[in-house]
């Protein structure tokens, strides 16, 4: 006689529903978690907004913030499950479990995001992390602390014993004392969120579920549409946004006009270069191909990138244009990517230039090489030490030689430093036949060697930006290969070096000092310098704020090419009308904040809180900088400008190319 399978989930109706529900509390507790991580970095803030003694709100009032999470984790949610179990045969209530295992995991990701970049995590970001973590296996240990996953892991055990109590036939009792606790905790649930009405500060964006406005931030609900701007021409957006954002019309044959035009072109890209680690018009100590530079140079101490991020910063410094925000432009340029035709690498392809870009073999997201394409970029050498063997011992010669003059910490960056070598020599080779067959160039490079979070080469410890600078020095020292290689050749009088950075520091884990979710010049101030030997004799410091839109037009402008520039955004640097644009600044969907700066005074909008703050002469941003009740009609003009600014670029990067 065979013994009989003990019979699954002994505890039958409501009270099994009600013992298996137990499950998925652990995931709703980390639900709150995510609500508390978030509020932690507001709570101050609200207070002096409130003008409280003590900065510190009460416990009824902390409360009220969480009522949206506790509502919908403990108590609604929890009905749903029961009202669901209840109907349906408990042998297959597995299924709350990968539903509470998957929020789980959304929460996990989320807090990353938190507590990186202050911003809930988007698809676009989520499918960056994905494809770094795949291209780059070692980055994920830069953010995924060990801690963190054996945390995970007790709380998917957490969501993983109430279920298997529950389908026990040997625990009845706990299984209906599990029953019992699921029933306390929505009590309990119910009891805070009516306590939490007792409240007196007013509703605030804070106020709405986390879990919800995490969710939102994924699937894109919420962004704004382009109706507004839906069959603009041309003309009419070029119109509208220059008295929108008082820009310059553009004025064909301006000053320095067609000085370089007989001159090729060299765009060198620091990565994660912060003007806090290189001040391009300071004493460039440790930079002696920089001040060389200089010394026929336009320099823009006052530069801001449009947006902390590789790709989009890029596009901007080729194109002339703000990137659209969110996945608005990578899915153009997924679907149009080959259409895009403007900025100076097109037109300088136009007119005979071989465009070259030459990178380390890492992409920022998938659809790189379309943008590249589309943005004029004819051919590209890339390489990694991680896929391919370099081309000659010359390169690991190079740098070898550069290793042996750091101390030993500097064997950590062997590998990118590898990369950067090779591409950078390849193109130096490149260049001196270009310049002995007479061929014109225009070449883009993209080392990475400086991507944060920096490695520590030359014992800074705690200094991160020293740690940043140190990485910029070997840049600076293999510039120096190339200008002397152009000098002997008789090549540099004839050739236009831009050295700029795509962004600056962005997350905690580059900087610990780093404070997320706001936009600071540490993120978007950053170096720039344009070498134009034809066109100075001597330094010329742009006084002004300068932007990645404007060096396209910079560029053009000095090459003395006309065609193709309607549709710029931006101005030479030396146009003397800057100081009146409205410059903007862009971030929401990577810091949680935007905004723009207008005659000394910078402007910024919290997307993720709704708070909004002002500050003259620095982008920073203070708690005493936020801005109060009684300026609610230029609090609600900040977010309408915004607002205006998202839908036109939509319209803007979409036109011919959709």
């Amino acid at each position: 006689m065979t013994k009989a399978n003990p019979p699954l989930f002994p505890l039958h109706g409501w009270l099994g529903a009600w013992a298996v529900l137990l499950a998925w509390f652990p995931a709703a507790l980390l639900g709150v978690y995510l609500k508390q991580t978030f509020m932690s970095k507001h709570y101050l803030v609200i207070s002096r907004f409130l003008g409280l003694k003590g900065e510190a709100l009460p416990f009824l009032d902390r409360l009220s913030f969480f009522r949206a999470d506790l509502l919908l984790l403990f108590v609604i949610m929890p009905l749903i499950f029961v009202w669901v179990l209840r109907r349906m045969p408990l042998l297959y209530a597995r299924w709350l479990v990968w539903v509470a295992l998957g929020f789980t995991f959304f929460c996990y990701v989320n807090l990353l995001a938190l507590g990186n970049v202050g911003q809930f995590i988007s698809w676009g970001m989520f499918q960056d992390a994905i494809a770094w973590g795949i291209k780059d296996p070692q980055i994920i240990a830069q953010y995924v602390e060990p801690d963190g996953l054996v945390k995970l892991g007790v709380i998917a055990s957490l969501i993983l014993l109430p279920f298997q109590i529950a389908r026990s036939a040997r625990l009845v009792r706990l299984a209906r004392l599990q029953a019992y606790g699921a029933m306390g905790g929505v009590g309990g649930a119910v009891v805070l969120v009516g306590l939490s009405f007792f409240q007196t500060v007013p509703a605030m964006p804070h106020h709405q579920a986390s879990t919800l406005r995490a969710l939102a931030t994924l699937v894109g609900w919420g962004e704004e549409g382009d109706d507004r701007f839906k069959g603009f021409s041309q003309e009419e957006m070029v119109a509208f946004y220059q008295t929108f954002a008082q820009a310059p019309e553009y004025h064909r044959k301006a000053r320095y006009w067609g000085k370089e035009a007989e001159s090729d072109l060299v765009m060198f890209v620091f990565e994660t270069g912060p003007a806090r680690s290189l001040d391009i018009d300071g004493s460039l100590e440790g930079f002696p191909t920089l001040r060389r530079l200089r010394q026929q140079a336009f320099t823009a101490p006052q530069h801001y990138a449009t947006y902390p991020y590789t790709s989009f910063a890029l596009y901007s410094l080729l194109s002339s244009h703000y990137p659209s925000t969110g996945s608005h432009l990578r899915n153009l340029i997924r679907d149009h990517g080959q259409k895009l035709d403007l900025g100076m690498m097109h037109e300088l392809k136009e007119r005979g230039y071989l465009t070259k870009l030459y990178t380390t073999g890492y992409s920022q997201f998938e659809n790189d090489k379309q943008m590249f394409s589309g943005l004029g970029l004819s051919e590209t050498f890339s390489f990694s030490s991680k896929d391919s063997k370099p081309p000659s011992d010359f390169f690991i010669q190079k740098r070898d030689a550069l290793l042996a003059s750091l101390p030993p910490a500097a064997r950590k960056i062997e590998g990118a430093l590898l990369d950067d070598v090779t591409i950078f020599y390849q193109m130096v080779e490149d260049i001196r036949h270009y310049k002995k067959e007479g061929r014109r160039f225009a070449t883009l490079i993209t080392p990475k060697v400086g991507h944060g979070p920096w490695a520590d080469i030359q014992g800074f410890k705690e200094d991160y930006p020293a740690r940043g600078r140190a990485l910029m020095r070997l840049h600076d020292r293999m510039l120096a290969d190339l200008v002397a290689m152009l000098a002997q050749s008789g090549g540099l009088d004839n050739t236009v070096i831009v050295v700029v950075s795509d962004h600056g520091v962005r997350t905690k884990s580059e900087d610990p000092d780093f404070v997320p979710g706001k936009l600071s010049d540490y993120s978007f101030h950053v170096p720039l310098l344009i070498f134009a030997p034809n066109t100075l004799q001597a330094n010329h410091s742009i006084p002004w704020l300068t932007s990645h839109i404007d060096l396209s037009p910079t560029i053009l402008d000095l090459m003395g090419i006309a065609s193709g520039r309607e549709s710029e955004q931006g101005s030479p640097l030396w146009d003397e009308r800057l100081q009146q644009r409205i410059t903007f600044f862009l971030a929401a969907n990577y810091l949680g904040a935007e905004g723009f700066y207008q005659r000394g005074e910078f402007t910024m909008r919290q997307v993720i809180s709704g708070s909004q703050y002002q500050n003259r002469g620095e982008m920073v941003f203070p708690s005493s900088s936020m801005m109060l009740p009684e300026q609610a009609a230029e609090i609600e003009q900040v977010r309408k400008r915004l607002e205006t600014r998202t839908m036109l670029q939509k319209r803007w990067v979409s036109f011919g190319l959709e």
